[in-house]
């Protein structure tokens, strides 16, 4: 009867035990997911971008199930895991690697598949790929006033460059 009220304790620490270990465990599988930390979960989504970029298959593949579930995942729990330590070109550079991703998936079918499938790009996507594109554009418009003088002396000189090497091909082609 004593071991009794100490086997129930036991029971208890072992109960209390595996189910911390099993939050624990959910909760690591997640940060090994999404790479534990902004600049890896960074690292794993570019390779997982290049892989992709390296694969040939057609649209309607079943390969691609494994591949579409992992981007899921980099988009719905491990973006919104690291967006606010990453730096506005870090946000950036992730968004264009969706829309790369969006391109190699489809191809040049990007907007059957979506109107076929009635997949439709998430909101998130759309919405910060425009902010990517918006930035950008401002970006470049704001370089190209900054530099446009130098810019233009550029072209020029181009110009002459090419009309130089435009004369030594007929020299050549004439000899």
């Amino acid at each position: 009867m004593k071991d009794q009220p100490i086997r129930s304790m036991k029971n208890l620490l072992c109960g209390v035990g595996i189910v911390g270990c099993l939050m624990l465990s959910s909760a690591s599988c997640t940060e090994v997911a999404c790479g534990g930390s902004a600049s890896s979960f960074q690292n794993q989504f570019e390779n997982f971008i290049e892989k992709v970029d390296e694969l040939d298959y057609e649209s309607d593949d079943k390969r691609w199930k494994a591949f579409d579930k992992r981007f899921r995942l980099f988009i719905d729990e491990c973006y919104p895991a690291y967006e606010e330590e990453m730096t506005k070109s870090e946000r950036s550079k992730f968004w264009m690697g969706t829309l790369s991703y969006y391109s190699d998936r489809y191809g040049d079918e990007i907007a059957e598949a979506f109107a076929e499938q009635g997949e439709i790009i998430s909101e998130e996507v759309v919405e910060n790929l425009e902010a990517v594109f918006e930035e950008t554009g401002r970006k470049l418009e704001d370089f190209l006033e900054r530099n446009e003088g130098q810019i233009e002396s550029l072209f020029e000189e181009i110009g002459r460059d090419i009309e130089s090497w435009a004369d030594r091909l007929q020299e050549i082609l004439e000899e």
